[in-house]
């Protein structure tokens, strides 16, 4: 509905093409937001566990904790300790409300 309320200024001939072009620059925008916001999730779930395991030690040059999807898949849960996997899920969720916020 909203995408035919800016209809209305173009005429019969010029509907088309404004509708078609409504429709790329919502996907152009969906596309580049979703990778800015992804990335600052990315940076911060990163920052956010390396101040969790700080004591730990540094992480060698380079490296860093990965891909969040196989670090907390099904098969990669069971094979951490609860207190760490706390650890974890808390530096993810932390860093999806800092995203959202």
């Amino acid at each position: 509905m909203l995408s035919m309320a800016a209809m209305p200024p173009f005429g019969i001939h010029q509907r088309g093409s404004a509708t078609s072009t409504s429709n790329f620059i919502r996907s152009l925008g969906m596309t580049i937001g979703i990778t800015i916001f992804g990335t600052i999730q990315r940076n911060s779930f990163n920052g956010k566990l390396e101040d969790a395991f700080s004591g730990m030690g540094p992480l060698p040059k380079g490296q860093s904790f990965g891909d969040s999807r196989a670090l907390l898949s099904e098969q990669a849960r069971s094979h951490i300790p609860a207190p760490i996997l706390s650890k974890i899920t808390d530096a993810l969720s932390g860093s999806i409300i800092h995203t959202f916020t």
